[in-house]
């Protein structure tokens, strides 16, 4: 979802961020095709105009506060909003359906906003991701907003669960604990790595004992000390299957929407010893002529070997520097030995600590663009 909203903001400039551009329609259009999981795409204005709508004839201005509690203040690139009912922004609530919007800053070169893009979210996305994982017909599972506010799965029966997840997750960003609300049971719960959500399972009070009492009654106090055991073990392998699979199914979530993206997009380990590429889309390949295979593990520096003193090198290496965004224009070496024009866009992952992990890089060829302007001088 944040692959799809970068790729929709970054050809934005301040020049281009108008609305009624019909090749923006369609780019948005083309965007929702291959992200089964969003249900619409906007891109508005800092003040909530909105410029482009793949709902057209909804509304002609929204209420950013109302999606995103302090959207303006927000730190992060990618903004989560709690849950909505209704099945697009800025139409009428239906009472039935919900989304969840999502939204990233639209920047220009000098990194002045300019607007927003969002994108809502259908939460039975989440929901079928939930159902396919078998933990029994009492297990909940359920994603959060940090903050405590639900987003999909399992609705709670009253605000007291949230209550209970929000004063542990103050003391530790994962963990166990017994919920004595109406739904008294045992809740085990989780923070992702890169975005404000958590992700909780609680299996009924009654459902884990059960088994438990009854052992203890008939046996004594060495099946006790096994059923325990048990528990905890069960605990520990449904916490690593629930990690496993929410990562395979990321993993091949990505993998299709990167293989669909235009652009080229590239991922460094910013963490290794002179940055080393560890993934390139077909679109890389495509624009460049060298395969993945023949250039993982290598600086993107090979591409400029020819051109090393380009201005706009400066620019990305002060944001691999501080870890800020940058874009800048760039002339590069295809495999073929051929020049041509390489708008690059690049941008920092952190971790929950803060801390810059990769590098994600997008890549434009504007060859053409920059012929036909000569051709025009």
């Amino acid at each position: 979802m944040d692959i799809t909203l970068t790729s929709v903001a970054e050809p934005f400039t301040e020049r281009a961020f108008v609305a009624g551009d019909p090749t923006v329609t369609g780019a948005l259009h083309q965007r929702l095709a291959f992200a089964p999981f969003l249900r619409q795409i906007l891109v508005v204005t800092s003040d909530g105009r909105v410029l482009y709508n793949t709902a057209p004839g909804i509304a002609e201005q929204i209420d950013l506060e109302s999606l995103f509690n302090g959207h303006t203040a927000e730190l992060r690139p990618l903004t989560i909003g709690a849950s909505h009912p209704g099945r697009y922004v800025g139409a009428e609530n239906s009472g039935v359906q919900r989304f969840i919007p999502l939204s990233r800053w639209v920047r220009d070169s000098g990194g002045k906003r300019l607007g927003l893009v969002i994108a809502t979210v259908n939460p039975l996305y989440f929901d079928n991701i939930f159902e396919a994982i078998d933990l029994g017909p009492e297990a909940k599972l359920r994603l959060w907003l940090f903050d405590g506010r639900f987003l999909a799965g399992a609705e709670p029966l009253d605000d007291l669960a949230a209550a209970a997840l929000t004063q542990h997750l103050r003391e530790s960003e994962f963990g166990t604990y017994l919920d004595d609300g109406p739904e008294a049971g045992v809740v085990s719960y989780r923070t992702t790595l890169n975005w404000p959500v958590v992700v909780s399972v609680r299996i009924p009070l009654e459902s884990a004992l059960a088994q438990w009492r009854h052992e203890l009654l008939i046996v004594g106090l060495p099946v006790v000390s096994m059923v325990l055991l048990v528990l905890i073990m069960t605990g520990l392998l449904v916490r690593n299957l629930l990690q496993r699979a929410r990562h395979e199914e990321a993993l091949r979530l990505s993998d299709r929407v990167l293989a669909g993206i235009s652009n080229g997009v590239t991922i460094v380990d910013a963490t290794a010893p002179d940055n080393p590429l560890v993934y390139a889309n077909p679109a890389f390949e495509r624009i460049t002529g060298y395969a993945l295979e023949e250039v993982r593990g290598r600086n993107l520096r090979f591409l400029h070997h020819r051109t090393p003193d380009q201005t706009g090198l400066d620019e990305i290496r002060r944001a691999l520097t501080d870890g800020s965004a940058a874009t800048a224009v760039l002339c590069n070496e295809r495999a073929d030995g051929k020049l041509f024009w390489n708008e690059l866009t690049v941008s920092a992952v952190r971790d929950a600590a803060g801390h810059i992990t990769h590098y994600v890089g997008v890549q434009r060829d504007i060859t053409e663009r920059k012929e036909a302007n000569e051709r025009l001088r």
